[in-house]
């Protein structure tokens, strides 16, 4: 990518289609999968939000253990859920079991 200076094209594409998009609760994991996996980080941080602000939803619909293994997601989902938690919406340990 930086060879030939197309980084700021990436992020440039990558703003308009979160601009675009809009998520569900069967979609999201997989949204969350691909952007760790391309290092879309505008993508991720959207799916992330989408699930924060969904997460009984989310959980309930048993999405969540279709994220991969990678303990970067699954960290990263726990922390945005627990700075949610300290508004009180939800417990972390709804959202833990699903990851196990």
């Amino acid at each position: 990518m930086y060879k030939y200076g197309l980084t700021n094209l990436k992020i440039e594409a990558e703003s308009w289609y979160v601009k675009q998009i809009k998520f569900s609760v069967d979609d999201v994991v997989e949204a969350v999968a691909y952007a760790d996996k391309m290092n879309c980080f505008h993508l991720n941080e959207a799916a992330i939000n989408f699930i924060v602000a969904h997460v009984d939803e989310v959980r309930s619909s048993g999405t969540l253990e279709d994220i991969p293994e990678s303990e970067n997601i699954r960290l990263e989902i726990l922390y945005s859920v627990a700075r949610m938690n300290k508004k009180g919406r939800t417990t972390m340990t709804t959202i833990w079991i699903n990851f196990q």
